[in-house]
């Protein structure tokens, strides 16, 4: 029973990966049949609608507002330019508090599913190779993550509890 343990929480990181990725698709919330425009001219409603119950619905309420902003920067970048206003815009990669970070999180995650399932020519994907793809790109979009223990902040954030014994720090690899 005992080594079901990482498989069980490496599916469930898989399921929150996919669920932050779903917003890398960016051409429209899908099923809201709303051209871009449309979806910049309420960001309240984009952020407490889609952004709150699609990209963001297992992130804690510590980071609610952060996961969010990146949703809304990544649809209507131009409505949301980092003015020094409000730090969320303005925080770089590595804060969990900014945008920028989930912002990242859902590229690296949507480019390793894309490229393991073009690699693979299958929509499963093997989820250890995964999560090293996705660790990897992570830190390649924001190099200031590499060796810290993002990984492990970041399950905590969407609610996870990394698997016992696991670091965030990729040093390894």
């Amino acid at each position: 029973m005992k080594r079901r343990g990482p498989y069980i929480a490496i599916a469930v990181a898989a399921v929150a990966l996919v669920t932050v990725g779903l917003g890398a698709y960016r051409g429209e919330p899908r099923g809201t049949g709303q051209t871009r425009e449309e979806i910049c001219e309420d960001l309240a409603e984009l952020s407490e609608g889609y952004c709150k119950h699609v990209e963001c619905p297992t992130v804690t309420d510590e980071y609610t507002d952060a996961c969010q902003a990146s949703c809304v920067l990544e649809f209507c970048p131009e409505k949301v330019p980092c003015t020094g206003l409000d730090p969320i815009w303005c925080a770089s990669c590595e804060d969990l508090q900014g945008a920028r970070f989930w912002l990242d999180i859902g590229t690296a995650s949507t480019r390793c599913q894309d490229s393991l399932r073009q690699k693979h020519q299958t929509l499963n994907i093997d989820q250890e190779e995964f999560l090293a793809c996705f660790r990897t790109k992570t830190e390649s979009l924001c190099p200031a993550l590499k060796g810290t223990d993002w990984y492990t902040e970041w399950q905590e954030a969407t609610g996870q509890s990394p698997p016992s014994g696991s670091s965030g720090a990729t040093s390894e690899q």
